[in-house]
């Protein structure tokens, strides 16, 4: 699976190929990250958490990189991690903001709005209200 991912990601790295094969590769990695299981399970009960979470991520990371996969990917990633208000957070705030669709815009703008300006305010609350205060007047010499 792994080198069947890398041999696609080289794939999409190439010059730009045409927009049919394009559509494909999104398409087909739409498939993979949603058909991915949500638990994979090995012989003698060895753990894959730390795997199946690398994995998916390898998937969404190829998605977003071909035209449209955003969009794709923020309606595979809701189906799959309901709770989270935007799943792979990093790969939709990295995006080149000329690049989202509408939805995607939208939702990725309300996450700033509603969680990463409040995070940021509530840790450097302290310094951002003494930058706001005055300075004292300090008298003429």
């Amino acid at each position: 699976m792994a080198l069947l991912l890398s041999s696609f990601a080289s794939l999409a790295e190439q010059e730009q190929p045409a927009p049919a094969v394009q559509a494909l590769a999104a398409k087909s990695f739409a498939q993979s990250h949603e058909g991915f299981p949500a638990k994979l399970t090995a012989q003698g009960g060895l753990d894959l958490a730390n795997a199946e979470q690398v994995l998916v991520e390898n998937l969404a990371a190829t998605l977003a990189g071909q035209p449209g996969g955003l969009d794709l990917l923020l309606a595979l990633a809701a189906k799959r991690y309901p709770d989270q208000p935007l799943p792979h957070k990093e790969l939709f705030m990295n995006a080149d903001p000329a690049k989202l669709g509408p939805v995607l815009k939208k939702e990725v703008f309300a996450i700033i709005r509603d969680q990463l300006i409040p995070t940021y305010y509530a840790n450097n609350c302290a310094a951002l209200l003494g930058e706001a205060r005055p300075e004292p007047a300090v008298a003429d010499m």
